[in-house]
């Protein structure tokens, strides 16, 4: 019973670490690909614009 708690204490930390790196870097990469996502928007929205206007 102590051994089994012992590991369950493992365990949980070790979920809680991979989740702390996976939160960092996701958040890094949500930063990189939503800076990225707006910019290609941005730079493309006024083709877009034109194309939908044509065949609207």
């Amino acid at each position: 019973m102590v051994r089994h708690s012992k590991f369950d204490a493992v365990i949980q930390r070790l979920a809680q670490f991979e989740a702390f790196v996976q939160s960092q870097l996701g958040m890094r990469m949500d930063f990189k690909m939503s800076t990225f996502r707006h910019h290609h928007f941005r730079r493309h929205h006024h083709h877009l614009k034109s194309i939908t206007n044509r065949f609207g």
